[in-house]
C-alpha cells in the first residue's frame, strides 16, 4: 500500500512538473501581426448594408493594380501603387479597430473595424461608408 501511494505521488509530481515546465507561447499582438506590407486584393460593397460580408455583395478585385499598404512598427505607414509612393499615414490599434490618419494637413482619423485577421489575409470594414465597404488585403 505504501509503495502504491509512493508511485501515485511520484507520478503526480512528475506530471505537475511537466505541465509547469511547458510554457505557452505568447500570441503576437494585433499590432505585431499588422506590421509589414499588404496588397489590396478586393473591395466589397455591402449591397443590403447589414454590415455582414456576404457572397452576394458586389466585389471588385484589384490584384493587377499592385496597390501596397505598409504598416511600420513605429506607427507610421505608406501607400504605393506600382512602386510609386501615393501617401503616408499614422496608425494604431484600438481594440478591434485600426485607426489611421492621413499625414496631410486637416485629415481626420478613420477607424476600420477588423473583421478577420491579420494573418495572411486582413479584412476590415469601413462602417462610415454607405453602403458599408469591406477591404480585403493579402500579406506580402
Amino acid at each position: 500500500m505504501k509503495k502504491t501511494f509512493l508511485k501515485v505521488s511520484l507520478c503526480a509530481i512528475i506530471a505537475s512538473l511537466a505541465v509547469t515546465a511547458c510554457k505557452k507561447k505568447d500570441d503576437p499582438s494585433i499590432k505585431d501581426r499588422m506590421v509589414g506590407s499588404w496588397k489590396l486584393h478586393q473591395l466589397v460593397k455591402d449591397g443590403n448594408n447589414n454590415g455582414t460580408l456576404e457572397t452576394t455583395d458586389t466585389t471588385y478585385t484589384f490584384d493587377t493594380l499592385n496597390f501596397i499598404i505598409t504598416f511600420k512598427n513605429d506607427g507610421t505607414g505608406t501607400q504605393s501603387q506600382a512602386g510609386v509612393p501615393s501617401g503616408a499615414f499614422t496608425w494604431s490599434v484600438n481594440g478591434i479597430y485600426i485607426v489611421t490618419t492621413d499625414t496631410a494637413a486637416g485629415s481626420t482619423p478613420d477607424a476600420l473595424k477588423i473583421i478577420s485577421g491579420p494573418s495572411t489575409t486582413l479584412t476590415v470594414s469601413d462602417t462610415s461608408a454607405h453602403p458599408v465597404e469591406f477591404t480585403v488585403l493579402n500579406k506580402q
